[in-house]
């Protein structure tokens, strides 16, 4: 009788070839895929800021004093238009300063909107918070500056241009100041 040979199967080696071909091969598999993920990277700190665009411009309704001898009133009373706008992304409140180059308005009277007169002294005055206006607002918002000036201004100030004519815009600024609302 003779003997076989027989070789023992070591399981527990097998299994851990077979386990190590199949983490080499997901190891693969896998790698790929994150390459494909992560293989560019792009850092930016930048953010968008919300547009602030709101405008102001002022314009003469009868802002120009025509010099007529005949006159015989006290006072000449001009208007200004100031008209804000926002077609900004934010909302924004804005106020109103007027500031005079020289005295040489001193003893008139200025109001807005038809308020209380405020005696022009030569220095600023400010106006504070006219209102509010809302993101994208395109109408905007109009205010009537009215400027009552003595005739004895008005003809020393005329007598001295060639087309008798005067305008007050070159002696005042008006300055309108923005704030946006939070």
């Amino acid at each position: 009788m003779g003997r076989s040979a027989k070789t023992k199967k070591n399981i527990p080696l097998r299994l851990a070839a077979v386990l190590l071909c199949l983490t080499m091969v997901s190891a693969y598999l896998v790698s790929g895929l994150l390459a494909r993920y992560t293989a560019q990277g792009n850092g930016d700190d930048a953010a968008r800021v919300a547009a602030f665009r709101p405008t102001a411009s002022i314009t003469t309704d009868n802002g120009l004093i025509k010099y007529d001898t005949a006159y015989t009133g006290v006072d000449y009373t001009l208007t200004y238009q100031i008209t804000v706008k926002n077609p900004s992304e934010v909302a924004v409140d804005y106020d109103l300063v007027v500031s005079f180059a020289s005295d040489d308005l001193n003893g008139s009277q200025i109001s807005l909107n038809g308020g209380a007169a405020q005696a022009i002294a030569g220095t600023d005055i400010n106006f504070g918070t006219l209102g509010t206006l809302t993101a994208h607002d395109t109408t905007g918002a109009t205010h009537t500056l009215t400027f009552t000036v003595t005739k004895a201004i008005v003809e020393g100030k005329i007598a001295a241009t060639s087309d008798s004519k005067l305008d007050l815009s070159a002696f005042f600024t008006a300055t309108v100041t923005f704030t946006q609302v939070d």
